[in-house]
């Protein structure tokens, strides 16, 4: 079987005012850069990534790799479309200059918003189906996918991952594999059945280390093996304000009329379970309070998801910062907070010197201003390490120059690249010994739950300033259906 395969991933805040650029889908920081060619299949090796899965199940098989492109962007505001255009314009030409392609496998978010189209893989796959009407297409995105009806018509599956934190993205790639195969043996696609959920779930609600979604997903799991089906749910991104936003439940069968029933059983299912997914938010004021008061053998993390750049932030808001500050939170570390600007002058003062800074607070300014003082630089970086968590497993990170400091008893780990808090080793490389803070702020939102449920399970979602709205109902929705519900 000769499969062509390809990547194209963003996660976009429309709420945010910070374009994606064609540029930041070419440098690599938290994930590879941009990749042609052969180089994917090398520099996919050994990777968390649905591609990669994808790969390694193919080889152990007779397929033949057409590898073409693959790219991903840092979550952030609306891509340029100049940017969308051209790399769009790179896979379907790509595909077009192959010959023989049996089947094509597209490694994608589900949630990527273009200057000019709400609608961006509906508007790739409409392209590709233009030169191939009838190859089998199977196509993996992200949990928190805007799946759309053009998706679901123009793929022959679609498989989301199963887990927030998402640790399963090489195994649901694998399974993308196994789909298509089954597909070419079949001579034909399973039947399925759609359909969009009428409520937004705050992505805070949306992990699946915790209740409704833990049970939520293993019940579905249980499903699949009795009914022998196959299920993809994806709660959606709430921060794309698109007429596809939200949660999406596609069934896929043997039988029509068996496709339509599970679909018709789980629509049921996740409307009466509407009501439980909950989330609490603390000010960064309260929650600093709370972590004050707390018996001192007590560990807690103080969740900065609002600047979760994970979902679109600019991870360089200082609210919580400045509320730890305030109220002489002892042994407590933050991170990370980007500011390249900073991230430079620390590293001219040298390790144990003084530096005198402006740090956070010049990309996101509504509400939150710098914090101005001497800092005592404690440890530097060139930002370069390997990742051990199981979410960016094996990543090769490149955040640039990176710091610790101190300021008036307080830790801040600074980068300068944006990515979410989600690996300790973006701390430990900076000789960072947690065993020495009794409070950990974060700027993620679920993503560090994977690697930092271990030192503790006692978490403070903070309502701090920040691109990431985590309570929907404040947001001014202009493009989202009326009859959607923000929970």
């Amino acid at each position: 079987m000769r499969v062509a395969i390809a990547g194209f991933l963003h996660e976009t805040n429309t709420f945010s005012t910070v374009k994606t650029t064609y540029n930041d889908f070419v440098m690599a920081d938290s994930w590879p850069k941009m990749l042609y060619g052969d180089d994917i299949i090398k520099g996919m090796r050994d990777k968390a990534i649905p591609i990669a899965g994808f790969i390694a199940e193919a080889m152990h098989s007779e397929a033949e790799l057409l590898p073409l492109i693959w790219c991903f962007a840092s979550p952030s505001g609306t891509v340029a479309q100049p940017a969308f255009e051209q790399i769009k314009n790179e896979i379907v030409q790509g595909l077009k200059g192959l010959e023989d392609v049996e089947a094509i496998y597209l490694d994608l978010h589900g949630a990527m918003v273009s200057e000019g189209l709400e609608d961006t893989e509906g508007n790739l796959l409409t392209s590709i189906r233009q030169y191939f009407p009838n190859t089998p297409i199977v196509i993996n995105v992200d949990f928190h996918a805007n799946i759309s009806k053009k998706m679901v018509e123009l793929t022959d599956q679609i498989i989301g991952y199963r887990t927030y934190p998402h640790v399963d993205m090489y195994q649901v790639g694998q399974q993308a594999y196994r789909a298509l195969q089954d597909i070419r043996e079949a001579q034909k696609p399973p039947f399925k059945a759609f359909k969009k959920l009428p409520y937004l779930v705050p992505m805070t609600a949306q992990s699946t280390l915790s209740e409704p979604c833990l049970s939520l997903f293993q019940r579905i799991a249980e499903y699949e093996h009795a009914q022998d089906v196959s299920i993809s749910v994806t709660l959606g991104f709430p921060l794309a304000d698109v007429r596809e936003v939200g949660p999406a439940i596609i069934v896929y069968a043997a039988t029509q009329k068996k496709a339509l029933l599970g679909l018709n059983e789980w629509v049921q299912y996740f409307l009466e379970q509407e009501k439980v997914f909950q989330s609490i938010f603390f000010s960064a004021t309260k929650a600093v309070e709370i972590a004050n008061n707390a018996r001192v053998m007590d560990k807690i993390i103080l969740v900065d998801t609002q600047d979760n750049s994970g979902c679109g932030a600019s991870s360089d808001t200082t609210g919580l910062l400045k509320a730890m500050l305030d109220q002489s939170l002892s042994q407590s570390i933050l991170g990370l907070l980007c500011d390249p600007e900073s991230a430079l002058l620390a590293h001219q003062a040298g390790i144990g010197k003084k530096v005198s800074l402006s740090l956070g607070a010049k990309v996101f300014t509504d509400g939150c201003d710098p914090i101005e003082g001497k800092f005592t630089v404690l440890q530097l970086s060139n930002g370069k390490f390997t990742a051990t968590g199981p979410f960016y497993y094996n990543m090769k990170m490149d955040l640039g120059l990176m710091a610790l400091l101190e300021i008036n008893g307080v830790h801040v780990v600074i980068s300068s690249r944006k990515v979410q808090a989600a690996d300790q080793e973006m701390f430990l490389h900076l000789g960072v010994d947690f065993t020495d803070y009794r409070v950990i702020a974060l700027k993620s939102s679920v993503h560090y739950q994977a690697h930092f449920n271990d030192i503790t399970k006692r978490h403070i979602i903070v309502e701090s300033p920040g691109f990431n709205i985590a309570d929907i109902k404040k947001l001014t929705y202009r493009n989202k259906p009326k009859d959607v519900r923000c929970i």
